[in-house]
């Protein structure tokens, strides 16, 4: 079966009951300055919550526990709910004193920002009350995904988001902000229509990312039924959860064509664990991030080479293929590839990839002016994260180029944060994740970020990209020969990715195995011709600065190479 969500009707509903009858106790709002009655504030579910005003006034709440207090209570529909139910959801872990002081001090800094407001905001007994007649919910971008990005640190909440996102069956596709609209065709996710439980949410959680991860990448109808006139090349996926018992349940995807019924992927997943738990599955993720893959490389196939003729989705599929060759001239084919995709259709995600090239160009030493990558790419970065700040993938590749172009550590692993926040199945956000944490000096959360990412990613054909945060992770916790390992196999998937190989020569100088280290940089010279073991060992300029913070270059040894 078919799911489809009719959110207007849905809108309809919680708006009638948010109208309900005040209570005693609750009484007409007045603008303090004016005396006049306060028209409804505007509450935004949809997309990043925000709180309005009537006269366009930001009042939403700083802290993220702040946001989802309101949350909580206008999502319900008599804008009521006890302290206890409160405490118990957002401040779980805390006992019972002190999950009521954090709640009193919520509710101050709540009413202090909502300033002319603040008297809808009623307490009833042990009860907390939103006044129904003091806000509408703005339905302007039903599309979005419902609080998102919102993290309020606290199991109980996610469980409640989680439930409510699945209650609510999104729609998926997102209007394009340019006139080129999903250029690559459709996709239709469809659920098997389990009977509720679960199962239902596990196949709605399912779609619901994989969704998402799209919708982040490419210009694509992602759509939860078929068309009466579906557009030729139009792909069907189907997903089925069976719950096979307590504490199990069975995932099964398949990806078809529609036109020939040709299949494109398909994969089942065993899932273990107790009630919602199980979404969060890292085996689930991976799942929906192969399919996801599998849909752009059967974008890809339908590239017939003709340049005149590539929409901006090709193109920016061709620029990320062209970028993790880390061949220089590829590297500069996929800058402009970017270029002329960002012109045809003006996402910040072909901005971010930008500014994330610049970064690499950087590392890898192309023969271009250093000062210019910099300012290029920060001012990339800067662009893109003002055009979409709800996109893990721009997120995450901002957070990558501040941290390697301006050594921007704390910025770094805040964009990366909220781009896992954002999109919890995107390895690239935890590869960002893993990077700052490096840098902060928070090594454990760094080797534990990296080793997410990479099991995200175990299936990409860029997989060397996570081996290699994996290997840097593992060295500077002292598990030199993962490190090796992994550096090892980073290499033998790419053997122009210059940065194994820079840490493979220390790593076996250090262990005076000098024989494997001098081969690392015969591979080395042959793609920098002016490196040497002494600019390793000595240069502050080369960039190996992890190995000199982390003394995993002993310069003795690496000099021995000379």
């Amino acid at each position: 079966m078919v799911f489809v969500y009719d959110f207007f009707s849905h809108a309809r509903r919680v708006h009638r009951n948010l109208s309900c009858q005040r209570g005693p106790g609750l009484r007409e709002l007045v603008d303090p300055l004016t005396g006049t009655a306060l028209r409804p504030a505007s509450f935004r579910l949809h997309g990043r919550f925000k709180v309005t005003a009537a006269d366009g006034t930001d009042l939403t709440p700083i802290a993220v526990k702040e946001q989802a207090l309101l949350a909580l209570l206008v999502t319900e529909p008599s804008g009521e709910r006890s302290r206890a139910w409160l405490q118990a959801h957002l401040w779980s872990a805390r006992g019972a004193k002190q999950a009521g002081d954090s709640l009193r001090q919520a509710l101050y800094s709540i009413r202090k920002r909502l300033g002319p407001y603040r008297e809808a905001l009623q307490t009833r007994g042990q009860a907390l009350c939103f006044d129904p007649d003091a806000f509408v919910l703005d339905n302007s971008d039903p599309f979005r995904e419902f609080l998102e990005g919102m993290d309020a640190h606290d199991g109980q909440f996610d469980d409640w988001l989680t439930v409510e996102r699945s209650r609510r069956d999104l729609p998926f596709p997102t209007p394009s902000t340019s006139a080129q609209t999903a250029p690559c065709g459709a996709i239709v996710l469809e659920v098997s229509g389990a009977s509720g439980g679960i199962a239902a949410a596990m196949e709605t959680f399912f779609v619901d990312c994989v969704a998402r991860t799209l919708r982040e990448q490419v210009s694509i109808d992602v759509l939860t039924k078929t068309p009466e006139a579906p557009k030729k090349g139009m792909l069907i996926a189907r997903v089925w959860a069976i719950q096979t018992s307590e504490d199990q349940m069975l995932l099964r995807v398949t990806a078809e064509n529609r036109d020939d019924h040709r299949l494109i992927w398909s994969g089942y997943q065993t899932i273990n664990g107790p009630g919602l738990d199980c979404l969060n599955d890292l085996e689930v993720l991976r799942s929906g991030n192969e399919l996801v893959d599998a849909i752009l490389e059967t974008i890809m196939v339908k590239d017939t080479g003709d340049r005149t003729k590539r929409d901006a989705t090709m193109l920016g599929l061709l620029a990320i293929r062209n970028l993790f060759t880390m061949d220089e001239a590829r590297v500069m084919e996929a800058d402009r590839n970017l270029q002329d995709a960002y012109a045809r259709d003006n996402r910040a995600v072909f901005l971010a990839w930008r500014a994330q090239l610049q970064g690499i160009q950087f590392v890898e030493r192309h023969a271009v002016d250093q000062e210019q990558l910099i300012e290029t790419g920060l001012q990339l970065a800067t662009d893109a994260i003002q055009m979409d700040r709800c996109n893990s993938v721009v997120l995450a590749a901002v957070a990558n180029a501040r941290l390697i172009l301006a050594r921007d550590v704390e910025g770094a692993g805040m964009l990366a944060q909220q781009g896992t926040s954002t999109n919890i199945a995107n390895p690239l956000a935890w590869w960002a994740r893993s990077a700052a944490a490096v840098y902060a000096d928070k090594l454990d959360e760094a080797y534990d970020h990296a080793r997410h990412a990479r099991a995200l990613a175990s299936h990409s054909q860029h997989s060397f990209w996570w081996d290699l945060q994996s290997a840097l992770s593992a060295a500077v916790t002292g598990r030199i020969e993962e490190a090796i390992t992994l550096a090892e196999r980073c290499v033998a998937l790419a053997p122009n990715f210059k940065p194994p190989l820079r840490y493979l020569i220390a790593l076996y100088a250090t262990k005076n195995e000098l024989e494997k280290a001098s081969k690392k940089v015969e591979h080395l010279v042959r793609l920098e011709p002016d490196f040497s073991p002494d600019r390793l060992a000595n240069d502050p300029a080369y960039p190996v600065s992890l190995m000199r913070q982390n003394r995993l270059l002993d310069r003795d040894r690496v000099l021995d190479l000379c």
